[in-house]
This record gives structure tokens, sequence and C-alpha cells, in this order.
């Protein structure tokens, strides 16, 4: 079974009715910089054109196309916000530009080709619970010269200081589940999702994956990146950030990095002891990211580095 098959025989109806909600909808357009950037793409590449939004939710992204003065916007969602979309669209005077499909973009077909395929897929560390598998099965519907918004993503990692924190939360599992011998691992696997301040940050970044949407594949989420990254401080470092930047083809920028609030905030991965650090140090390591085998929008990541000829091996379940 392909991947594309794999995510569409298990996306159940706890999955989609997630998205049927008003209220994470809100949530993300109440995310100034996520919309606006968004905004800016559009009105820059959709004027005259084919547009489809894949995973639509609302219908705030082919408003804006149809705003910008798209010829016509198909809006495709599989969840039951569809129903509100069409709704909206037909209150803002667009239902003959706009057109929302309710389906799983895997099992539409549209009459015509498309100029331009706009979506806001990305998830918690880019890749969990996004829409990926969907944008890069719409890409039949793009005419040879289409572009897709956003163009290219980056997932990048740095390490970070706040050794209280893995404390603090050890100790708010302790009060729920009493002092396991296995707390630390509890507390460990799983990465913790936050807008941290940029004071946090002791290191240089390192690209770790670099997506070109036009031409990557689905089983490009299953990929090992080597990094390395110096320390710019002396300090005790308790994990790694990971954050993300998508880009417009050079019309706008969206970043995820810690400083910039945003819906998606960034993602920890702690240590279970901090690791005493110096100005110049280096940490070199590999990031390792699969796409879980029974539910690949979940993430299985494995954080493999040295430091000062000690080796360390970590794994995280972003669930």
């Amino acid at each position: 079974m392909s991947m594309e098959q794999l995510i569409v025989s298990c996306d159940s109806k706890y999955y989609w009715n997630s998205y049927a909600h008003v209220n994470i909808h809100e949530e993300m357009i109440q995310d100034e910089h996520r919309t606006q950037t968004y905004k800016k793409a559009i009105e820059c590449f959709c004027r005259g054109k084919i547009v489809v939004d894949v995973g639509c939710g609302t219908g705030i992204l082919s408003l804006f196309a149809a705003t910008a003065g798209a010829k016509r916007v198909y809006a495709i969602d599989m969840s039951d916000i569809a129903h509100y979309a069409r709704y909206i669209v037909e209150q803002n005077g667009f239902k003959d530009i706009i057109t929302v499909i309710k389906e799983q973009v895997e099992k539409v077909f549209l009459a015509e080709k498309v100029d331009v395929i706009v979506s806001e897929w990305m998830g918690y560390n880019l890749l969990f619970e996004g829409m990926l598998a969907s944008v890069i099965t719409a890409r039949r519907f793009l005419k040879p010269n289409g572009i897709i918004l956003p163009n290219q993503c980056r997932l990048f990692i740095t390490a970070i200081q706040g050794d209280d924190e893995f404390i603090l939360r050890k100790k708010s599992f302790i009060e729920i589940y009493g002092n396991l011998d296995i707390i630390d691992d509890i507390c460990i696997v799983e990465p913790s999702i936050q807008n941290i301040n940029p004071s946090r940050v002791v290191s240089t970044h390192c690209i770790i994956a670099d997506f070109n949407m036009l031409t990557m594949k689905v089983n490009d989420v299953n990929f090992t990146s080597p990094f390395t990254i110096e320390i710019i401080q002396n300090t005790q470092v308790c994990g790694f950030c990971c954050y993300f930047d998508c880009l417009f083809y050079g019309k706008a920028h969206l970043t995820t990095k810690p400083g910039q609030p945003t819906h998606w905030k960034q993602t920890l991965f702690f240590l279970k002891n901090p690791l005493k650090c110096k100005l110049g140090d280096q940490i070199k390591g590999l990031y390792t990211c699969h796409a879980n085998s029974k539910n690949p929008r979940n993430l299985d990541i494995i954080i493999q580095f040295s430091h000062i000829n000690q080796c360390y091996k970590i794994e995280y379940h972003l669930n």
C-alpha cells in the first residue's frame, strides 16, 4: 500500500471532525502573521487565475483569491466546515467565483486545469498531521506552468537552554501519574509545542529539510538529515527546538522561528539531562523523521548527536 493510500485509508471521522469546529479555524485566522503572509502572496499571484484551495476550512484563502481578482476558485475540504465555507462565500457575494467542494482531494476531479494551488497544509513541526499528501495529489490539477503557494518549506533545528523546564514538566507528570520509574522517559518522549523567547536559543541553526512543493514526493517526509550547530554562549543545553519557514516565490515569507508568535509555535525536544556547553562547542548529529506506520499523520523522530566525544540517541513520538 502506498503512503497516499495509507493516509486515505486511516483518515477517520475523528480526524476530519476535528477540523469541523469553528474554534480551530478561528485560531488559525487570528494568527496574523500566517493570515497576512498568505494574503500578500495570493494578491501577487492569483489575479485572473484559476485557483484551487486545498483544505479550505472556512474559505478565507479562497476569499482572498476572489478578492484579488481570481477568475475561478475551487475550495476543497472534507470536513463539515465546508458547509460554513459555502455560506460564508455566498454571504460575501462570491458564489459565482468560488465553488466549495466537500470531499477528499484524492477523490475530486475538476473539469479544468488550474494555475495556482494554495494550501495552508502545514502542521506542528511542519509535517505533523499536515495535509501534505493531499497537496501533492492536487498537483494533477495544475497546468504545465502552474504554481503552488507556498512553493518551498524548510525545517530548522537549533539548541535551547532552560533546564528548569524539564523539572517542571516532570513535576506535573508526577502529580498526575505518581512517581513512576519511567517518569523521565514519559516526559522526554513527547515533544512540547510552545512559543519560546528567542533568548533561549543558544546555538546557530541548521536546515534539516528543504522541500520543493512542485517536485517533492509523499515519501520525502521519511528522511534522515545530518546537522551541525555551534554554541554561541556558555550554557546548559536542555534540548533542541525545531521551527519552519515557508516561501512564496520571493514575494512573501512565513516563519515560525522563536520570537515570531504563530499558532504552530515551536517544537521542543528535551534532553533527559542538561548538556554543559561552552562558547564555540559544536553539536553534530542526525535528525531522522518517519511517518508512523499505523497513522502516517503522526511522526516518529530520532535525534542522535555527539558532543565532546559523548554520543546520545533519543526517540520521540509526535502523536
